[in-house]
């Protein structure tokens, strides 16, 4: 929301005020009882005279109040004086007022003589109030002040007549008693902006508004200052300098507010005077404040509360009615999301995508005069993403041993909502495969039943606890048994523990035009070398064979040469899947290596005794000479511990335990020293 102009309509309303009111002139009144406020006041004094007063004490016999006294003794010249002058304050004039003195000649050539005086005027030549006043008794006079004059002049002097010698000190003096006056100060104080701050930086506002005024006066000095607008006003006095005859300070610099909350919003036009000690009145300054107090409204549109992307649009309706939308600010988790502010509308999306789960939203809305308006939601993020599988063991295309009993495991996590273990199913050639369970990201399944020669079709479905599904499709395969008699290859187990081998005839690449087999044939290896074989190949006599042995993703070509009795000899070793190929026929497999699994034989006999039964496991192989064999049991929560038996030196091993429920159970045995998988799991029935 743009931001209201005030800057013309500021001006017009300044303009008004402005004309409005001019300054005004001012008087003071100053009153002087003599005792010790002599401000103003200055003498001029003949050798046979005395000024007598505070601060004027040589030769006088009393100094408690202003006096003139002929001095005693000497001889007086003619028109010889003394006199007090009073001279109103700078820039002022005598506006009216009385003066009050007493007098006392006893000698008849001494007078009493008052005048006034203006600028620039010689006293000789001033207009004299009171001429030849003589009273030979002590005699009380009260003087009215004429006007438009600066100074008053009282004095006692020696009329043109016969010199004479005054005998005492009290024969002839004049008392100064009271003097009132009232002085005009026709000059306003000036008033200027020191620093309009507030009042007039054309700006919006939500708290008090001040300024600084610039105020000087130098007669009566500075008396106050005040700022006011609809009836709302703010003042400030100057302090006083102790003397009435500047009582005011001559200049000063305050700062004055208007409270913005009883201003109230809105724009409002007003006026900064100030005033002298003398009651005049500068020309008062105009100015116009806008206050804003009340916050912007800000109310959000999206995202929902539920269900929202990982890139959701966030959007607020924001307003302002008087200063308008200054800034808008919102924040995801503590991240700034851009917005675009638009009318009444702010929008904008997340830098980077949102993880699922819920999230904070906190946004903060700032108007022109500065209120802000704060709050925060929540909301969440939907989970759009499936689930996702590792590698499946047994890997696809992978062959295991006839006779060996289906164990299937599969890493498949969700980082986000998490799989829902009652969305997970896992069947063997269409058939749901009979224990199937799951734990920290692993699902694993063991079919109750061995499986049968040729291709079996496996298949994994999941799904997250949104509904987001995923499938994996492998196959394995279980090889035919060769015909007896026949050269076709067999499946071999080696005794030790290694891998699914399945060795094939391949026919070797042609040479010399004929036609020459190639056979391999595994032999069972003893030993602790669990994972060397030794294929052995058979051929021509003395047939140079060329091979590619590939261990994971390493391939190495190898070199042999056929016996004169056509027998030539090849150690594998590999710790994970490996394949033999001859270079000339790279299309035919002569031996596949498959992942490891312990071959380990077990026989369990149920004790016949009343529950729980105790199921004793048994089993012999001369690789476990001295081992520690454990044997695990599949429960809900993943195999678990259920016994641990040593070997003796004959491989022969043998542990017991209770099982308190009838049903089917599934026991597979691991010797962690081989470094290998565990046996083949197959299944014992409790009834």
């Amino acid at each position: 929301m743009p931001r209201i102009r005030l800057l013309p309509l500021l001006a017009a309303i300044l303009l008004v005020l402005a004309c409005a009111t001019s300054a005004q002139a001012g008087q003071y009144t100053l009153a002087y009882d003599f005792g010790t406020d002599l401000s103003g006041w200055s003498g001029y004094v003949e050798p046979s005279y005395l000024l007598c007063g505070s601060g004027a004490t040589s030769g006088c016999p009393d100094a408690t109040t202003s006096r003139i006294m002929a001095r005693s003794g000497v001889g007086q010249p003619l028109w010889s004086q003394g006199r007090w002058e009073w001279t109103a304050p700078p820039g002022t004039t005598i506006a009216g007022g009385a003066l009050a003195y007493r007098t006392r000649m006893r000698d008849p050539e001494f007078y009493a003589r008052v005048k006034t005086r203006a600028d620039g005027v010689a006293w000789e030549l001033s207009p004299t109030l009171v001429n030849e006043q003589q009273t030979a008794a002590l005699t009380d006079h009260v003087l009215p002040l004429a006007a438009g004059f600066r100074q008053i002049g009282v004095s006692l002097y020696s009329h043109p007549a016969v010199a004479g010698v005054v005998s005492g000190v009290w024969d002839d003096y004049l008392t100064l008693v009271r003097l009132d006056v009232t002085v005009d100060d026709p000059t306003p104080p000036s008033l200027s902006w020191a620093d309009g701050g507030a009042l007039l930086d054309g700006g919006w506002h939500n708290s008090d508004v001040c300024g600084t005024l610039a105020v000087a006066d130098g007669q009566s000095g500075v008396g106050t200052a005040w700022l006011e607008s609809g009836g709302i006003s703010s003042s400030w006095a100057a302090p006083r300098t102790g003397s009435q005859y500047q009582p005011g300070i001559p200049s000063a610099q305050p700062t004055l507010c208007l409270s913005a909350a009883a201003l109230g919003d809105g724009l409002h036009a007003g006026t900064a005077g100030a005033g002298d000690v003398s009651t005049g009145q500068a020309t008062p300054l105009a100015f116009s404040v806008a206050i804003d107090a009340t916050p912007p409204t800000a109310a959000i549109v999206s995202p929902a509360p539920a269900g929202s992307g990982p890139l959701p649009v966030v959007s607020l309706n924001v307003a302002d009615n008087l200063s308008g939308v200054a800034s808008v600010l919102a924040q995801v988790d503590g991240t700034t999301v851009p917005l675009t502010l638009a009318g009444a509308t702010a929008s904008g999306t997340p830098v980077a995508a949102l993880a699922y789960g819920p999230h904070t939203l906190a946004w903060s809305v700032v108007d022109g005069a500065g209120n802000r308006t704060s709050s925060t939601a929540t909301f969440a993020v939907a989970d759009s993403t499936p689930p996702a599988f590792g590698s499946p063991q047994p890997a696809n295309g992978a062959m295991l041993d006839a006779g060996d009993v289906l164990a299937v495991a599969v890493t498949a996590s969700d980082g986000d909502s998490g799989l829902d273990p009652a969305a997970t199913a896992l069947t063997l050639d269409g058939a749901p495969i009979d224990h199937v369970w799951q734990a920290d990201g692993l699902i694993q399944g063991v079919s109750a039943s061995r499986l049968a020669a040729g291709s079996h079709h496996l298949e994994l479905r999941v799904a997250d606890r949104a509904g987001n599904a995923s499938r994996l499709v492998w196959d394995i395969s279980v090889p035919v048994p060769p015909p007896s008699g026949g050269s076709a290859p067999a499946t071999v187990v080696p005794a030790t523990g290694g891998a699914v081998v399945t060795p094939s005839a391949v026919p070797a690449a042609p040479m010399r035009h004929a036609a020459v087999t190639v056979r391999a044939v595994v032999a069972r290896i003893s030993g602790p070398r669990a994972r060397s074989l030794v294929v052995h190949l058979l051929a021509r006599p003395h047939l140079r064979i060329v091979l590619r042995v590939q261990c994971g993703a390493l391939v190495h070509t190898r070199r042999v040469r056929a016996d004169r009795h056509g027998i030539a000899a090849l150690r594998v070793a590999c710790a994970g899947v490996a394949t033999v190929r001859m270079v000339a026929r790279p299309g035919r497999l002569l031996v596949h290596i498959a992942a490891r699994r312990l071959p380990l034989v077990l026989h369990v006999r149920p004790d016949q005794r009343a529950a729980p039964t105790v199921a004793r496991v048994s089993g012999r192989l001369a690789e476990l000479r001295g081992r520690i064999v454990v044997i695990e049991a599949l429960t809900k929560n993943g195999w678990r511990r259920a016994g641990a038996a040593r070997a003796d030196a004959a491989g022969r091993f043998s542990t017991s335990f209770a099982i308190v429920h009838a049903g089917q159970f599934a026991l597979r045995a691991r010797v962690g020293a081989l470094a290998g998988a565990a046996s083949a799991p197959f299944v014992l029935t409790m009834r």
